[in-house]
């Protein structure tokens, strides 16, 4: 048995045509043909701005860079550090954890507090849910959210004054998983 990596490759129900040599020098035949199969063989990567590991780690810088430490988010509040870390324990108030540090992504913020019903809303979200992927989903104007007849971000319904429940709907149905 010999290294199949740079076997010929023939397509398959092609026979009598002319083999294809693979694309890959790091994969076989065999698992190149399983991955166009499954339509997710990539030929050239995309250029690195435009890879997903780097949109994800640039997403990620920018919700740091904005994030509240424990302190500041006590201060804004009005409150002691003891009470903001209680809250996140309680899972009222969100956090990404850096190196042992809790940031306060600041979508949950206003100028002078905290975004109405948001001790409601964040409960709601899954243990797992990417920090990006809440900011993502909690910035993004969504159809189910319209105020004067225009969609809007569950953040701007919430700033509103609006039916947190609305979100928490939305949260529940947009963050559900399946195991099947």
């Amino acid at each position: 048995m010999g290294d199949s990596r740079h076997a010929k490759q023939t397509s398959p129900g092609a026979r009598g045509s002319a083999a294809v040599p693979p694309a890959s020098s790091i994969l076989t035949s065999e698992q190149e043909m399983a991955l166009r199969a499954a339509g997710s063989f990539v030929d050239k990567m995309p250029p690195p701005e435009r890879r997903g590991s780097t949109i994800a780690a640039k997403r990620t810088s920018e919700l740091l860079a904005t994030a509240f430490t424990v302190d500041q988010a006590a201060t804004r509040l009005g409150v002691t550090s003891r009470r903001i870390r209680h809250r996140l324990a309680g899972r009222t108030l969100l956090s990404m954890k850096v190196s042992h540090r809790h940031w306060l992504p600041a979508f949950q913020f206003t100028a002078d507090g905290e975004l109405s019903g948001w001790a409601q809303v964040a409960p709601a979200f899954p243990t797992t849910a990417p920090p990006t992927s809440v900011a993502w989903f909690m910035q993004t104007p969504h159809p189910d959210l319209s105020l004067d007849g225009r969609a809007v971000s569950p953040v701007s319904w919430l700033a509103a004054g609006k039916d947190p429940g609305r979100v928490v709907d939305m949260i529940t149905t947009a963050f559900e998983f399946h195991a099947s």
